[in-house]
């Protein structure tokens, strides 16, 4: 067995290379070939969509983007009720508004702080667009010239390990490692 054949594995689907002709004569499915190969098959393609779109999903949260952006709003409220209320208020039966205005605005500030909301919003925003943008890439592969192929094959790839390397570099999400 050549090397060439070594890298090369068949498809799901695809019958063995000695087994006999189907009945409907259909022709065997295209081998899927590995990053330094030439070509991948329409198997390999749609897996790859199936998993970058379920990939895609993960990063579409509302949580991070409501914190970040509710908690905003909310210091910014409290902070002008705390410069505002003791001179709308009487000093005597609400003087505790003020002061506590001020504390809860500092700890929505350190929460955001302590969370990352905005980083995290951030980092679901670039991944999903990084998934996407290799969707983009499997989406043109099949309209591509042969000569390109496998230099487009060895682009998707790599940008595919690029992602998925930082996955694992969520923000203020514990001790965050990056495979080398």
């Amino acid at each position: 067995m050549s090397n060439d054949d070594a890298r090369t594995q068949q498809a799901p689907d695809a019958p063995d290379a000695e087994a006999a002709p189907a009945a409907n004569n259909t022709p065997p499915a295209a081998p899927v070939v590995l990053p330094d190969g030439a070509d991948l098959s329409p198997q390999v393609i749609q897996t790859l969509r199936q998993r970058l779109q379920a990939a895609v999903e993960q990063h579409d949260g509302w949580a991070d983007p409501l914190a970040f952006n509710g908690g905003t709003i909310l210091v910014l409220l409290l902070t002008g009720l705390a410069t505002l209320l003791p001179t709308m208020l009487d000093a005597g039966r609400f003087a505790w508004a003020a002061p506590l205005c001020s504390a809860l605005a500092g700890l929505f500030v350190a929460m955001e702080r302590a969370l990352g909301f905005g980083a995290r919003w951030r980092f679901h925003r670039e991944m999903k667009s990084a998934y996407e943008s290799i969707v983009d890439m499997l989406e043109f592969y099949p309209i591509l010239p042969l000569s390109e192929r496998p230099k487009y094959a060895r682009d998707i790839y790599t940008s595919l390990y690029a992602v998925r390397s930082r996955e694992s570099a969520i923000p203020n999400a514990g001790t965050n490692t990056q495979p080398t």
